[in-house]
């Protein structure tokens, strides 16, 4: 069929949105179609989201399907993760690092949580023995320099617009036609 087909491992997953539109929902983790100045898919944790209560497993899920639906030549250039830390909304961010390096690998480019303009980065992170993946802190204003602003979604300043409700119904709507 027309479905992702990721291999996590040895495991093969077939997805699709309307199997977990439960966990899309959540709005926990998107991708807004912009990309970086490489060209690699931007990944967006945003701060305001009803993640609190969704597990790890399912954000693994979420992770992984929306991970298979860049073009492979753009997904192969590895993605740019944002966390939007600006109202510290992340206050354990290894977990969800490891998360991230478990279900993507090398397929992550660059990790960056996004800090408040003024004030201290109020963030210490000491590098952990089984994580390759080392978050870099930036501001939004510097953030222009890895993504354009053209690019960057309009919670960071940038003119790229994304609802997340809309890309689901969009999203589903392809999926069941793709099917008929």
């Amino acid at each position: 069929g027309h479905q992702n087909r990721i291999s996590n491992g040895d495991i093969g997953i077939v997805r699709e949105a309307a199997q977990m539109v439960e966990i899309l929902k959540k709005n926990a983790v998107y991708l807004t179609g912009g990309r970086d100045r490489r060209g690699g898919p931007v990944l967006t944790f945003p701060a305001t989201n009803d993640a609190d209560d969704i597990s790890y497993e399912d954000l693994s899920t979420a992770l992984i399907y929306l991970c298979g639906l860049p073009s492979p030549e753009s997904a192969k250039l590895g993605f740019t993760v944002l966390f939007d830390n600006r109202d510290h909304h992340y206050k354990e961010l290894k977990p969800l690092l490891k998360l991230l390096q478990d279900a993507l690998g090398s397929s992550v480019s660059a990790v960056y949580v996004v800090q408040p303009e003024k004030g201290r980065l109020n963030f210490s992170f000491r590098r952990e023995r089984n994580l390759s993946i080392e978050p870099q802190h930036i501001t939004v204003q510097k953030l222009k320099n890895i993504i354009q602003p053209n690019q960057l979604s309009t919670e960071f300043g940038g003119f790229l617009e994304y609802k997340h409700s809309h890309w689901l119904e969009r999203r589903l709507g392809l999926e069941k036609f793709v099917k008929e």
